[in-house]
């Protein structure tokens, strides 16, 4: 075996390609015969996609006409009172239904609630924090440990 000639013991190796394979006159007729299917079939798909192509185009021109009968399909909400803002050349104008004051009745404007401060003593800082346990208010960190400690200590008390 490992003997005499080294060429003589290796085996050629396919290269990828199947060889050819001899064909009957039956397997040619059926070759012929799916090709000539596959043929139809484009040519039918290529109709078919200019059919569509040519309803598309010719639903297209009429599509105009389609949204303008939605438009008039549309319910108009006219029973409800409307403002409307017109701008254009010539100016602004604002539109009011008939039965709406103008100018509006003015209302007195309400004071903002005033801050709310810390609760630690001899803190002045507003409130920023709710205390989970004592719902006092905190402005930082070192308040709202503070306000633990506190309540921890009255617990011992």
């Amino acid at each position: 075996m490992m003997g005499s000639d080294p060429q003589e013991q290796l085996l050629e190796l396919p290269s990828g390609r199947m060889p050819d394979r001899e064909m009957t006159e039956e397997m040619q007729a059926r070759k012929n015969e799916l090709a000539r299917k596959r043929r139809q079939r484009e040519a039918k798909k290529r109709e078919e996609q200019k059919k569509n192509t040519v309803n598309k185009l010719i639903t297209k021109t009429t599509g105009t006409r389609k949204k303008e009968d939605d438009k008039q399909k549309r319910p108009r909400h006219l029973d409800r009172p409307t403002v409307r803002y017109i701008s254009n050349r010539d100016g602004y104008a604002l539109c009011f239904p008939p039965g709406m004051d103008f100018p509006f009745q003015a209302k007195r404007v309400q004071k903002p609630p005033d801050r709310v401060m810390c609760s630690i003593a001899g803190c002045t800082n507003p409130r920023r924090y709710t205390c989970s346990r004592t719902r006092l208010p905190v402005c930082s960190l070192q308040c709202y440990k503070k306000v633990q400690w506190g309540q921890d200590q009255s617990m011992f008390s």
